[in-house]
């Protein structure tokens, strides 16, 4: 198997993972903020986890440094389907850094192993 095949099932794997980790944390509930506010101004943080665009963060230009492994997706709905995902990104490799652009229309931001995500803009 080359290096290409290699790549292509653990971007496979990778997905269905999370796939499935945002199905999990959507069943099971995930903490939200205590203040809605903070996430939406520049400079404004979140971490790792699966965030609802327009409720706990607001769209915008995100930037933060992967330690490795990190891997984000933007979600049209949090059914878990395949189908929902907008769009990927990752695995990356450690002190990457990285920028993802969150839409108005996109339903959540799901991501983990990248660390805390600032809001550039």
């Amino acid at each position: 198997m080359n290096t290409r095949s290699q790549a292509i099932i653990l971007i496979t794997i990778m997905l269905v993972l999370g796939t499935l980790a945002v199905l999990a944390m959507s069943v099971a509930g995930q903490p939200r903020p205590t203040s809605v506010g903070a996430y939406r101004t520049p400079g404004a943080q979140f971490p790792d986890g699966v965030w609802r665009v327009n409720v706990d963060i607001q769209p915008g230009v995100y930037r933060a440094v992967g330690s490795g492994g990190c891997y984000w997706q933007r979600l049209a709905d949090l059914s878990g389907r395949f189908g929902a995902i907008i769009q990927v990104g990752g695995p990356y490799l450690p002190n990457t850094p990285l920028a993802v652009t969150i839409m108005p229309g996109d339903m959540a931001f799901h991501s983990a192993g990248c660390g805390l995500w600032v809001r550039a803009r």
